[in-house]
């Protein structure tokens, strides 16, 4: 097996909307820290996989569509292509728009979607030219402190960290995947920044030459409970400490050995939308406990429903690894309690965020209380469950 990897700064030069929150006019006032396009190459079992992620909110479909052309010039197959967005909500707008929720994901950004994949494309030819032979090892540790479930902390969030670490004597680097909001930053913050995420991947590259994040199952969990107050202090502390866990603490070793891939499964899964009964009910709530966060989940939820058809189809991947290890790629914000019944196996990791963003995807609490997350779902109640039965079955748990 072979690996490369790369990396480009993609902090635009001049000030951008940010996205991630309802929030009218928030343009970028400078820069608090720049963010990257990260590229990882892996030549194995005579196959080419491209894994890249961009400090961003989400990348859209025809964001995903630019990046596999791309990578097909260089002869990867478009089902070994996995793009993800970190989530930030203190990143630019342009790559991730979605008709109707300009205020929260932006319009459309040729500008500054060529100068991202043209960066991207810096990466993946520096890649091609640095390959080079590489043992792997796959672990996981249990994370303490940094998130949780984001309605009620009692709830179940998973604080499992995956590590896939590719080394040889003289390079290391490192995939870590873990679940949660990276949104130390709220809203009033205008310093473009890759929020705590940055910071870890900052730390974590004192010790290996290229660290890379993948986004779990955090549509349900983030810092709300867990960050002493909103503030860049607050984003070095958190990230600090999510690197020292990394870098300490005791792990479960799975697999390690000279090979990672066996295979790739792409599942396009076909779901139904919401409808006016869900449109209803969302209004009847509001109408009954009326406040500012209700109205704008009703906004949200009559914009969905005029643009949805009935039937929605989901790009799923599922990578197959050695030893029975799989990882689920999801374009969409997962809860963290619907895929526990996946990642309870010590088998299972989830890439979400990763080729393409379709809004939240909750359980059937969420619906019934009347949670942000089930009014920006594209989702039928019920739906998400019916998904994760479908994966769960085609990936033999």
């Amino acid at each position: 097996m072979k690996v490369a990897y790369s990396k480009k700064i993609i902090t635009p030069v001049d000030s951008m909307l940010l996205g991630g929150y309802d929030v009218n006019g928030r343009y970028s006032t400078g820069i608090h820290d720049d963010i990257y396009c990260r590229t990882m190459l892996l030549e194995d079992n005579n196959q080419l996989y491209c894994f890249t992620t961009f400090d961003l909110l989400c990348l859209n479909d025809n964001f995903i569509n630019r990046i596999k052309e791309l990578c097909n010039e260089y002869g990867i197959k478009n089902n070994n292509v996995f793009a993800a967005a970190i989530h930030t909500h203190s990143a630019p707008l342009g790559c991730g728009a979605i008709f109707g929720m300009e205020t929260v994901f932006g319009r459309y950004d040729d500008k500054y979607v060529n100068h991202c994949l043209d960066l991207f494309n810096s990466t993946l030819k520096e890649c091609f030219e640095e390959l080079f032979e590489t043992e792997v090892r796959v672990s996981f540790t249990r994370i303490k402190g940094i998130c949780s479930e984001r309605h009620d902390k009692s709830f179940f969030s998973d604080d499992r960290l995956w590590k896939i670490e590719f080394y040889n004597k003289e390079k290391k680097s490192i995939i870590f995947n873990y679940s949660c909001h990276p949104t130390v930053m709220h809203e009033d913050n205008t310093l473009i920044s890759a929020d705590f995420v940055g910071e870890t991947e900052r730390e974590l590259e004192k010790v290996y030459d290229f660290s890379m994040f993948y986004n779990g199952s955090a549509g349900d969990v983030s810092t709300r409970f867990t960050r002493q107050k909103s503030g860049f202090e607050e984003v070095e502390r958190i990230g600090k400490d999510l690197a020292e866990q990394i870098l300490n603490n005791e792990e479960i070793v799975v697999y390690e050995g000279k090979e990672l891939i066996r295979n790739v499964k792409k599942l396009e899964l076909e779901l139904e939308t919401v409808d006016k009964d869900h449109l209803n009910s969302y209004e009847d709530f509001c109408n009954r406990e009326s406040n500012v966060i209700n109205r704008n989940n009703c906004k949200y939820a009559r914009i969905i429903n005029s643009n949805v058809n009935g039937k929605i189809k989901l790009d799923v991947s599922i990578i197959e690894l050695v030893n029975g290890l799989k990882i689920v790629t999801i374009p969409s914000e997962i809860y963290s309690g619907l895929t526990k019944e996946l990642t309870d196996s010590n088998k299972c990791m989830i890439f979400s965020y990763t080729n393409g963003y379709n809004l939240y995807i909750p359980n059937k609490a969420a619906y019934e209380r009347f949670y942000y997350e089930a009014a920006v779902t594209l989702l039928k109640k019920g739906e998400a469950e019916k998904l994760v039965t479908f994966i769960k079955r085609e990936i033999s748990l």
